[in-house]
């Protein structure tokens, strides 16, 4: 054995990128690290002057606002009115929920975010930040050797990639425009404005999404013309001032092919606009699903609905800010921006201009052309040193349709020889869940892949100075103890919605691979453990507790414990959460989201229909409340999957986890 003299040795943690993705990444990651007691030393890696800003909120041009209202932009997914509350404090406070404030506001509040994590983290978090690129990636055993552009390397035993959006490579312009001065490629990029912004000539954005309407604003001034040339010819539409809450649809979506996909997308689109005046609310009751819904295509549809939906989509999705919408038509009116339809099928290149002749129209002579097409999606053609290692290594694999990479649901990326402990989030995940580069998603993910790495961190030693280093022998495979800490899964959701079915499927399997494992049944555990209990809400309180404290026990002593049962109340889920938290015991809450609907005909104990005849009262989900969990680890849909591969699902999740 060990010394207890012997300190644990701090996880190392590479993350490659500092805007939000991976500042994210380090906020969550320094918060888990004293949930669990576990030490952390963090690296930080990304050439750029400020962490937190990247690509999206590095702009100081006061026009350039967030495209989402400041309530929803909290990067902690617990507290949702952080940003506006850090907003109020430090930037304006006049702000509210409601309010679309500066990009740059956003940088600077992950950047303090991120440091505040980090203090608090004390001792247990050792952090810095290197203004560098990495440039290559190896893997050794396990674990990774980074090579940096400065020539030094770094060690990690987990590396996260979170280097955001791709540059675009502008295949649409000519070898001839691209190698012009008055050409601009990225406007993103340090400087790359200056040659429009000392003069009035006109411009030409090609393009006609966000980034354009973000340059225009910057480029706009007296006496100067502005063109918008786009495939589609739209424009982003604009936030509500006053927005209604999302409309989820009302009839099933999932599983449906594109073509009879697109049609019950448009007629939620339009019994929403009828009932309520405004489409928004349907487009934004469609987000909880997006994900889904484009899982569930083939390759094929996906690359259809790209060629075909995806402008459309993106307008609607991807909204401007209601004073962003103002000034655009402001423009519009004066005759300041103008939209134009098409291709750009011909440049004629002179000194001091450049003509750019769209498919069927006039040539439209400007002195600059500015690339505003948007990010590039596959990492294939990215010309970033580090990503081109990775997919030639084959440490990672293409996604789907070749955009962004392939990995777990849990975002832990594909290798062509299996996994190692290298994750990835945000636009490089596009491929696989298509919406994923909002704040809303990349914040869950940013803190389920710290929860991830964490929960899987080895308790490793670090000899104490002076000591000797011991020589450790590994057993063979066959004799290693399978299962060391123990865990708890809790399975909440509706009667009859299959909570025990995949606990029992779950358990068999876990047994047959050599795993100690126990199901704490709601049935069972109220006859014996809270016998003379009844319903109210204090008793479901306290049966819901004991289980928990039981559950506790086991797991620290090595075993997984399996807890199908209801447990309606959210608060009373969270303190069962937080008693494992406290215990540095992992923890798991899985939804099993069967619908009251699917739930009532199966009716396995006949509650549903003693209560639809009067002889029961205090059904959950029927006349007593079930508060569903809003951020599951896992959610699993008994109603539409068997019940072995809802299993699979969880089975797959704790294998991520590294719980088994």
């Amino acid at each position: 054995m060990l010394s207890s003299t012997r300190a644990q040795a701090p996880h190392r943690l590479v993350v490659v990128g500092a805007g939000a993705a991976g500042t994210m990444v380090v906020i969550h990651a320094a918060e888990e690290a004293v949930r669990r007691r576990r030490p952390v030393r963090i690296t930080l890696v990304d050439p750029g002057p400020r962490t937190g800003a990247g690509v999206a909120f590095a702009t100081d041009d006061p026009r350039h606002l967030l495209n989402v209202p400041a309530g929803n932009m909290s990067c902690l997914p617990d507290r949702p009115g952080h940003f506006v509350d850090w907003l109020v404090r430090n930037r304006d406070a006049s702000a509210t929920a409601r309010s679309f404030v500066p990009r740059r506001h956003y940088g600077d509040y992950l950047a303090a975010t991120s440091a505040a994590a980090v203090d608090r983290a004390g001792g247990l978090v050792t952090y810095r930040r290197l203004h560098t690129r990495a440039t290559a990636c190896a893997w050794h055993g396990d674990r990774a050797r980074l090579t940096l552009a400065d020539g030094d390397r770094l060690t990690a035993d987990s590396v996260v990639l979170a280097t955001g959006p791709l540059t675009a490579r502008s295949p649409w312009a000519s070898p001839e425009l691209r190698a012009s001065k008055r050409f601009v490629s990225d406007p993103w990029a340090p400087d790359a404005l200056a040659g429009p912004l000392a003069d009035d000539a006109d411009v030409l954005l090609v393009g006609s999404g966000l980034t354009a309407v973000d340059v225009a604003m910057t480029l706009a001034r007296p006496g100067r013309t502005i063109h918008l040339l786009s495939r589609h010819g739209l424009l982003p539409r604009a936030h509500a001032v006053a927005p209604l809450p999302p409309v989820p649809p009302a009839e099933p979506l999932e599983g449906l092919p594109l073509r009879p996909l697109r049609a019950a997308v448009l007629r939620h689109i339009r019994q929403v606009t009828r009932v309520h005046g405004d489409w928004r609310p349907a487009v934004d009751g469609l987000r909880p699903l997006t994900a889904r819904l484009w899982g569930a295509l083939g390759e094929e549809q996906r690359a259809q609905f790209l060629r075909t939906d995806r402008p459309r989509w993106n307008v609607l999705r991807h909204r401007m800010a209601p004073e962003t919408a103002e000034a655009v038509t402001r423009l519009r009116t004066a005759r300041r921006l103008r939209v134009h339809v098409g291709d750009a099928a011909e440049t004629r290149i002179d000194p001091d201009a450049l003509t750019v002749t769209p498919e069927g129209s006039a040539p439209v002579r400007v002195g600059w052309v500015v690339d505003c097409s948007g990010p590039g999606l596959r990492p294939a053609e990215s010309d970033d040193p580090l990503l081109t290692c990775l997919l030639s290594s084959g440490l990672a694999l293409p996604g789907p349709l070749g955009m962004g990479f392939a990995a777990t649901p849990g975002g832990q990326l594909r290798s062509r020889d299996g996994y190692r402990s290298l994750w990835t989030l945000g636009a490089h995940r596009r491929g696989e869940l298509w919406e994923t580069t909002a704040v809303p998603e990349i914040r869950q993910q940013a803190a389920d892949i710290a929860r991830s790495i964490l929960c899987a961190a080895r308790t490793e030693s670090a000899p104490a100075v002076g000591a000797e280093t011991p020589v450790v022998v590994a057993s063979p495979p066959s004799s290693r103890v399978r299962h060391r800490t123990g865990c708890t899964v809790w399975l909440t959701g509706l009667p009859s919605a299959g909570k025990s079915s995949v606990a029992r499927e779950l358990a068999t399997r876990l047994r047959a691979e050599g795993h100690r494992v126990e199901v704490l049944d709601g049935d069972e555990t109220r006859s014996h453990l809270s016998a003379g209990l009844g319903f109210s809400r204090e008793d479901r309180d306290t049966h819901v507790r004991r289980i928990g404290m039981v559950a506790e026990v086991l797991a620290r002593n090595g075993v997984i414990v399996l807890v199908p049962v209801i447990a309606p109340y959210r608060a009373n889920r969270e303190s069962v959460r937080l008693r494992h938290d406290l215990a540095r015991i992992p923890y798991l809450e899985i939804h099993v989201a069967a619908p009251v609907e699917v739930c009532s005909v199966r009716d396995v104990k006949g509650l549903y229909a003693r209560q639809a005849a009067g002889a029961l009262q205090g059904l959950t989900g029927v006349d007593d409340p079930y508060e569903a969990p809003e951020r599951p680890d896992l959610r699993l849909h008994t109603h539409r999957e068997p019940v072995s591969v809802s299993a699979d699902g969880v089975h797959l999740m704790l294998t991520e986890r590294g719980l088994i």
